[in-house]
């Protein structure tokens, strides 16, 4: 039996630029956002809808050399998304990406990404994207990935980010 996931009533909330900041300070610089708009990226290179980011390999726009920061629309879209992910870094047609995801650690696609985890930071208190109103009604983790991920992933709990 599946649990049920209400699905979004929006795809492009924005991420809270501390978020983006703080991740960046830890792993970055990052070169590309997996999945933004003009209106949310965070990164001067982006994937929009119109470039399709689920549906082309990765080194199609050269990001070998790269680290990608990817906030990927939420319900029905993170498996795939995670899919995607796991199959680009094992391909090796990026370095690595940094995740911004609902703490949701009983997913098949969280267990996806866990494969590539070299380190995880779930983040205190609920989020506000940018866009909305409201905090999330989730709490949020930190995945960074890498082609293999670690054995034992490092682990930081109740990360306060301001």
């Amino acid at each position: 039996m599946s649990g049920y996931m209400p699905q979004p009533e929006r795809l492009d909330w924005g991420t809270p630029q501390k978020v983006f900041n703080w991740a960046e300070s830890k792993w970055g610089p990052y070169h590309v956002d997996l999945a933004a708009s003009s209106k949310n990226k965070k990164c001067a290179t982006f994937l929009g809808e119109e470039e399709d980011a689920l549906g082309k390999d990765w080194d199609y726009w050269c990001f070998q050399r790269m680290r990608g920061w990817l906030n990927p629309p939420y319900g029905r879209m993170l498996k795939p998304f995670a899919k995607q992910v796991s199959k680009q870094l094992s391909e090796g047609n990026i370095t690595s990406v940094t995740m911004l995801v609902p703490s949701r650690t009983d997913t098949e696609w969280f267990s996806i990404l866990m494969e590539h985890a070299v380190e995880v930071v779930f983040i205190k208190g609920r989020l506000k994207f940018e866009g909305a109103s409201n905090s999330a009604p989730f709490p949020s983790v930190l995945i960074h990935l890498r082609k293999k991920g670690k054995e034992v992933v490092p682990t930081l709990y109740g990360v306060k980010i301001d």
